[in-house]
Parts: C-alpha cells; structure tokens; sequence
C-alpha cells in the first residue's frame, strides 16, 4: 500500500502485459485485430501494441448502436491518437434474436448478458474480414478490483491489517470511484447479509423471482435440496473475492 510497494507492482503489471500482448503479436505476421471499447483495459493494449511495433497494421474493432452509437465517442479518442484502422460494427436490439441460437451454440448454455452478443458480432465481423489473432481486454476490472462491490473489502482488508492510516486515506478518497461513504457502508450490508442470511433459495426467490417461480416446483425443490458443487466462501477480504 506505500508508493514503493506500488510501483513495483505496476512494474510487474507491465512487465507481464508486455510479455504476454507480444507472444501474441508474434503467432503472425498479419494485420492484428484488436477489440477497443475506449476504457482502460482496451487502451492500454492498443497503446502498447502500437508502441511494440509501430510499423504493424493494427486494427481496432468497436461495437456500435443506434441509439447513442454506444461506445464510439470514447474508442473514436484513442483510435485518432494511434492512428490506426477503425472498424465499427453495429449492434442493433432487433437482431439479438436473429443470432440468439448461434451465441447460446457457440457458448454451450444461454447466455444471460447482452455483451456475449456484442461480442459474438464483433468476432464475426473480424473472421469475415479475414483476420485470425483477436486480441481484447476482457478481466482487467476483476484482475485489479476495479468494480464498486471490492471496495469495501479492500477497506475491510486495511481494517484486518490494522493499517488504519491507509484505510482512513482510502476512505477519505472513496469519492474517486464515483461512490460515497454512504454507498460503501450500503454495499457492505449487502455483502454481510448474502454471507451470512441468504441461502441459495433465498437469493433465488429474491432477486431471480419470475425465473424461480417459472421453474417446475418439484425440480426446483430437489435442485436446492442437492449440496452445491462450489465450495463455500465467505468474501470477507478483499483477497477472497478476487
């Protein structure tokens, strides 16, 4: 948690980034495809692939609606100050259920998030272009915490630690986030409660309640009689829920 400690660990962050983004750029020599959405996790591999190896044709995929053009306005910024091609490839409501069979094959199980088929598109688009390595920044929000639900943790980890300058400093700064203090005492409510008083069913019934109650009574009741196949584990710092 001291600036020493965290710059060694951006170092290493970047080491192991720049290890693995030019095994990858290594597989072939063709134009590489690279899916940007403009946050960080996408940026930071367009901005370093570029900076691997600025004479290589790089090009930048972006999922696009009709609505707000989705995530064009903030892709658009970082594809002008790499300079490279930019496909954008639409995403419109009315054609999920045009794909949904394909996206559900492709995954083995229904999908439940409309990003697997933003995705999917994005992929299509990419092979019918011809190209064969994609490179994309999915799990960087769960590889460095960066969702709201960790804050509180990594604040309970400091409070563990007995580290009670940095969790004041962190607490100070949690406005940062987009959060207030109010919000992380709120969060770590929740996350007491689904520790310790929601069971499986009670979770269910709560926040799956039309899907619960669509399920046959009989197959519903042996499911939850049947002992999970996940070990349980209490998110109690921030270590465990990552």
């Amino acid at each position: 948690y001291n600036s020493n400690a965290g710059k060694q660990y951006s170092d290493k962050l970047n080491n192991m980034l720049t290890d693995s983004l030019q095994k990858n750029m290594q597989l072939f020599n063709g134009p590489l495809a690279i899916g940007v959405s403009g946050g960080m996790d996408s940026s930071s591999l367009l901005c370093l692939a570029k900076k691997l190896d600025p004479q290589r044709s790089l090009v930048a995929y972006t999922t696009t609606d009709t609505y707000d053009g989705g995530e064009a306005y903030w892709a658009e910024k970082v594809v002008r100050h790499t300079g490279v091609e930019w496909v954008k490839v639409l995403c419109r409501s009315e054609d999920v259920l045009e794909y949904l069979a394909d996206v559900n094959r492709i995954h083995s199980a229904p999908v439940y998030n409309p990003s697997s088929f933003a995705q999917y598109r994005m992929m299509q688009e990419i092979k019918r272009q011809g190209q064969t390595v994609f490179i994309d920044g999915q799990g960087g929000d769960e590889m460095l915490g960066g969702y709201p639900a960790y804050f509180p943790l990594f604040l309970q980890s400091l409070r563990r630690n007995g580290e009670w300058s940095d969790w004041w400093r962190e607490l100070s700064q949690v406005g940062n986030s987009g959060m207030t203090k109010k919000d992380v005492m709120i969060r770590r409510m929740k996350l007491w409660a689904k520790t310790y008083y929601y069971n499986p069913e009670k979770m269910a019934r709560r926040k799956r309640k039309f899907l619960y109650e669509s399920l046959m009574p009989d197959e519903r009741e042996r499911y939850f009689e049947l002992p999970s196949p996940i070990p349980e584990m209490k998110k109690e710092i921030l270590h465990d829920a990552l």
